[in-house]
């Protein structure tokens, strides 16, 4: 899939240990493969003066271009100039990808472009998560209702989508439609595919409950959830 590798101009030191990278295209909800990334890899020159670089870099001509493949991966090596006014960029088009023909509403967890590092290969591997969007129903029910003076609040987060994310700073949702005895169906909404943390807490005559679920919604799959407490 890689390209045949040409240098244009007079690229006078060249290092020994080649430029690696790595690309993973995934959809992390489910694990399926994307396969239709574009990558391209842009080789830059600094103008330079006793060893301090100059303005903004111009590209010298020299790329590289590939595309992830049905197992949504691409990787290579390339050799570089090893000076210190030269930088490899590495952009990505999501443009083409190949997604399942049911999805077309997502979001793209990767990058635009990245500076190859040749320093710090490990920072060379990029992992792109593409996560849809689908129609969710959320259906609520107070099952152990004492009165109307019942009160219930609850918080969510898609782990695919905010996996590092402090789950204890997410505001709480509330509101009258929440207490009482309630026995609710929400109408669909475009929530992201995954799976999702629930936690939640509920007064009933005086005494707190609280509690934390997991649930998962998948295009195809389930697409209701069921919030009883």
């Amino acid at each position: 899939m890689l390209a045949l590798l040409l240098f244009t101009g007079c690229n006078k030191l060249k290092t020994k240990d080649h430029m690696i990278f790595s690309i993973a295209a995934v959809m992390p909800h489910d694990g399926t493969p994307v396969a239709g990334v574009r990558y391209r890899i842009v080789e830059y020159k600094y103008k330079a003066k006793f060893g301090k670089m100059l303005g903004e870099p111009s590209p010298t001509g020299w790329e590289l271009h590939g595309l992830t493949d049905n197992y949504g991966k691409a990787s290579g090596n390339f050799k570089g100039v090893i000076k210190i006014n030269y930088e490899y960029r590495i952009y990505f088009d999501y443009t083409n990808m190949v997604l399942p023909a049911e999805i077309s509403d997502y979001i793209i967890k990767g990058p635009e472009y990245d500076i190859l590092r040749r320093s710090a290969p490990q920072d060379n591997f990029y992992t792109i998560g593409i996560i849809p969007y689908m129609p969710v129903q959320f259906k609520f029910m107070n099952a152990a209702c004492v009165d109307h003076n019942d009160i219930f609040r609850y918080k969510s987060k898609n782990i695919e989508d905010k996996p590092y994310s402090n789950f204890d700073a997410y505001p709480w949702l509330e509101g009258p439609t929440l207490n009482g005895c309630v026995n609710l169906e929400g109408d669909y909404l475009n929530r992201l595919a995954g799976h999702y943390v629930f936690k939640w807490e509920a007064i009933r005559g005086d005494v707190l409950s609280e509690g934390m679920d997991t649930f998962y919604v998948s295009p195809g799959g389930n697409a209701i959830v069921n919030m009883e407490w």
